[in-house]
Parts: C-alpha cells; sequence; structure tokens
C-alpha cells in the first residue's frame, strides 16, 4: 500500500493537499523495495476469506518497515499548492 497524492481537482482537491492509499495485490510470493516517499507498507490479508466482524472487511496485519523516525511520508501536497 503507498500513500500517494490526489491531482489538484476545482472541487475535489482545490488546493492540492489531498492524499490516500493505493493498494496493489501481489499475487504470488515476492518482493517490493520500500519506499519512505510514498510510506509503503505492507498488508498481508487472510486467503481464506475469514471476516472481521467489525469491520465487515478481511482478517489481515501490517507489516511497516522499520525506520530511526516516524514512518510517514514525506508532504504529499501538489508542487503547486507549496
Amino acid at each position: 500500500i503507498d500513500m500517494v497524492s490526489h491531482p489538484v481537482d476545482p472541487v475535489k482537491n482545490p488546493h492540492g493537499n489531498v492524499f490516500g492509499p493505493v493498494e496493489t495485490v501481489l499475487e504470488t510470493e515476492g518482493s517490493r523495495t520500500y519506499d519512505a516517499n510514498k510510506a509503503r507498507y505492507w498488508k498481508v490479508v487472510n486467503a481464506q476469506g475469514k471476516v472481521n466482524p467489525i469491520t465487515n472487511k478481511p482478517t489481515a496485519y501490517k507489516l511497516v518497515p522499520f525506520t530511526k523516525g516516524p514512518a510517514q511520508p514525506t508532504v504529499l501536497t501538489n508542487d503547486e499548492s507549496a
């Protein structure tokens, strides 16, 4: 899961400061390089279809790489909004 900024839009993002998660499903085992600029982390989801009764989403856990500081992205505003 990567955190990315959304494009400037006069209605939905007029100031260019909206960002959110983008999920990429990895169908096979492999590796992805950590990208601090996107605050990349990995979500491992139960393939058996077990659902969390509170969220009604598949049970999962989150892998966050170790960093010496906060594992947060740089400011994800649009260049024009700075």
